[in-house]
């Protein structure tokens, strides 16, 4: 542990980022991106003659924000705004919040997003966010090329991906509830770091208000979406000041 206190303050963030990457890599299933991490980590650690175990990091609990653009990811009117609604709920079951503005109230443009939550939550969220738009993209064109129904592709496109965030949703939901009868604690982490959230977004937003989703005529492409949402296998975790969160699998 002293070999490791003496390291530069850079260097211990970088080893403790990329031993949160890899765990969450492995629990998600991406071996190869798991592989590729450890070995970065390995060569730091033989680098500075250091055992992973002498690693230790200290999660930063305190509720903060930062702001960036969503546009990158898909927003529009041809995917029924999923991205948004699967964002709000990655930040929903990881004590996180997000808040979704306008430039100049024109929503045709892309928002920008206000992402709230401790650093390590955010960063649990931005990781599942992104291999979840990846994946779930992939799987929709798959899906696409074995349908042989009615539905055009655009419309078969954004009930598909609708479904799979309720599927994804409904997975979460459930465990949620479970966790909270089986471990009171966590339920009691929800409830605490929930009112400090929505009192951090009201500072922020004195004036907030939720808006409504988009929704689709889809059918076909909606309930195979929500098949497969459902049939992902999922992991979550709640993560406290003595807590590593856990990513989706």
């Amino acid at each position: 542990m002293d070999k490791f206190n003496q390291l530069p303050e850079a260097l211990k963030r970088k080893l403790g980022k990329l031993i949160r990457l890899r765990d969450g890599a492995m629990q998600i299933g991406s071996l190869e991106e798991a592989n590729s991490v450890a070995a970065k980590i390995q060569e730091l650690l033989i680098q500075y003659n250091l055992e992973e175990s002498e690693v230790s990091f200290e999660e930063k609990t305190t509720i903060s924000h930062e702001i960036f653009d969503i546009g990158g990811v898909g927003w529009g009117k041809n995917e029924a705004g999923w991205t948004k609604t699967l964002f709000h709920i990655l930040c929903k079951y990881n004590l996180c919040m997000a808040v979704f503005t306008h430039p100049g109230g024109d929503k045709n443009k892309p928002p920008k997003v206000t992402f709230m939550g401790n650093t390590l939550n955010r960063q649990i969220v931005l990781y599942l966010f992104d291999q979840l738009v990846e994946n779930l993209r992939a799987m929709e064109s798959r899906r696409w090329r074995e349908y042989n129904g009615d539905e055009k592709r655009g419309t078969f496109r954004r009930g598909y991906f609708l479904g799979a965030v309720s599927g994804i949703t409904s997975q979460l939901r459930d465990q949620t509830e479970n966790m909270v009868v089986d471990t009171p604690k966590g339920g009691e982490l929800i409830r605490v770091t929930g009112a400090e959230l929505q009192a951090y977004s009201q500072n922020l937003f004195p004036s907030l208000r939720s808006s409504s989703s988009r929704g689709t005529k889809s059918q076909s492409g909606r309930q195979i979406g929500l098949a497969d949402g459902r049939a992902m296998q999922l992991k979550r975790g709640i993560s406290g000041s003595n807590a590593q969160g856990r990513l989706l699998s």
